[in-house]
């Protein structure tokens, strides 16, 4: 029996839980729980209103009453990058789930426990089935944001990981949520916590204020602060002019919103140079899973570690020393990954953090060498969703898995615009990603006091909230 993990369960225990799986009894889920059991605590469903969002379906406007699903739902704030919109109707309907200033939001399906506190600006919003919604039942209840804090904490995303059910995708049912266990502290750690969230939601608005501004100079710029590109769904090609010259068939290739955003980048003031031109490509590497997952080792990126921004991951993988690759694998500061398959287009900037990383074969790696080219305007370029992203979704090969060649991408037009310009955009976007971190900082430090809290005492978790202010 050595190296398993053994619990031992009363079957009444199995009986009041209805679980019979036994991941539900793993030790850590134990040991946790016995954790919140011996502090002062209550039921989610004892103070809160549990419910979810709309289950049927909904039709979607281009404005309106904001509809969340779980996708917008992340650590700690509400993302409305992609955010979709319904009918004032709908939201009546549906009134159980129409947000207010205060109410907790949490996924409940595919990824679990993600948790935003609903602010002034994100209303009027309502929600689908995928997003459950807390609403204080009465006055004197734990300030919502110390319980997404908790919920965000080691102890509530346990609960979260722990009460998940289902096959290929988990779900948790509002019955579990209901039963959550939430430890009680006196007002003065609710309060600094509370602070320390709130001042961390301010600095993001102002991390995304930031990022906007650079990428409207940047449009400005080049032309394209007014550009809206066709809906037109016809294009009429000769056979010259479509396969015979760039080797595609599907129409969608050739709709005339392409068309017209390459004219514009190519008719650029100041000229343009081509993708290819200014960056050299390589391809990740295939690693063998015998390499995996061992500590001390080299960082090896993957698909599901890029984002849209700077690369960032808690989830990160080594590689043995003993893995042979080639250095110009080996990723450096100021870098761009950008992946190939799946969700094709996103691309994040390699910090120094991530420096002397290799990348998944899944993945192409951007190395610029042209000094005339900040990287991180070129990142801001292929990012944005009106110009690099429409550029990858030409490209895109719509199979059952989405794909783009890095052959594919090396033709992208990019405006040479002025150096001084490119410092000004730069500017913005580092400014931003300062206060995004700071941001994260505050929102790290709130959680660990509430894990201190638990684990110790609440007068060790205040100390800490001071040292770290």
């Amino acid at each position: 029996m050595e190296g398993l993990e053994i619990s031992e369960v009363n079957y009444s225990k199995i009986v009041t839980e209805n679980r019979y799986d036994s991941e539900y009894f793993q030790n850590k889920f134990i040991v946790a729980e016995n954790y919140l059991l011996n502090k002062h605590h209550f039921r989610l469903g004892e103070k809160f209103k549990v419910t979810d969002g709309e289950h049927g379906s909904v039709e979607i406007q281009e404005t309106g009453v904001k509809y969340l699903t779980a996708e917008n739902i992340k650590k700690g704030y509400v993302d409305v990058t992609n955010i979709r919109y319904v009918s004032n109707d709908v939201n009546k309907r549906n009134a159980r789930a129409s947000v207010n200033v205060g109410d907790i939001l949490i996924s409940i399906k595919g990824t679990l426990g993600e948790v935003a506190v609903a602010e002034k600006w994100l209303l009027p919003a309502n929600m689908n089935r995928d997003v459950a919604i807390f609403k204080p039942l009465n006055i004197g209840v734990p300030n919502s944001e110390y319980i997404a804090l908790f919920l965000m904490s080691y102890y509530g995303s346990l609960q979260s990981l722990r009460c998940g059910s289902g096959g290929v995708q988990q779900m948790l049912t509002l019955e579990r949520l209901r039963k959550f266990l939430i430890p009680v502290f006196s007002n003065s750690l609710f309060d600094d916590v509370s602070a320390f969230y709130k001042e961390s939601q301010d600095l993001k608005i102002k991390a995304h204020k930031a990022y906007t501004q650079a990428e409207t100079l940047l449009l400005q710029e080049i032309g394209l602060q007014n550009f809206e590109p066709s809906k037109e769904p016809v294009n009429i090609k000769s056979f010259k002019e479509s396969f015979y010259r760039e080797g595609r068939i599907d129409s969608e290739y050739y709709l005339i919103k392409y068309e017209q955003l390459r004219e514009k980048l190519k008719s650029y003031k100041f000229g343009y140079k081509t993708l290819g031109g200014i960056c050299n490509t390589f391809r990740g590497n295939f690693v063998s899973e015998e390499f995996y997952n061992l500590e001390n080792g080299i960082k090896y990126i993957r698909g599901a570690d890029i984002s849209s921004n700077q690369m960032s991951s808690d989830k990160l993988m080594t590689l043995s020393n003993g893995f042979k690759h080639s250095n110009e694998l080996l990723t450096e500061k100021g870098d761009i990954v950008i992946a190939l398959i799946g969700s094709v287009g996103t691309a994040s900037l390699i910090t120094a953090d991530y420096s002397k990383s290799i990348i998944s074969n899944n993945l192409g790696l951007i190395r610029l060498y042209d000094k005339q080219f900040n990287p991180i305007y070129i990142h801001l370029f292929l990012t944005h969703k009106k110009i690099g992203q429409l550029l990858f979704k030409q490209k895109e090969m719509r199979t059952a898995q989405p794909k783009i060649s890095d052959k594919d991408i090396v033709d992208f037009p990019i405006p040479i615009i002025d150096y001084n310009k490119q410092e000004q955009i730069v500017a913005l976007v580092e400014e931003s990603f300062k206060l995004k971190a700071e941001s994260e900082r505050l929102l790290e430090v709130a959680k660990k006091a509430v894990e201190i809290a638990i684990e110790e005492n609440e007068e060790n978790a205040l100390r800490f909230i001071k040292d770290n202010n």
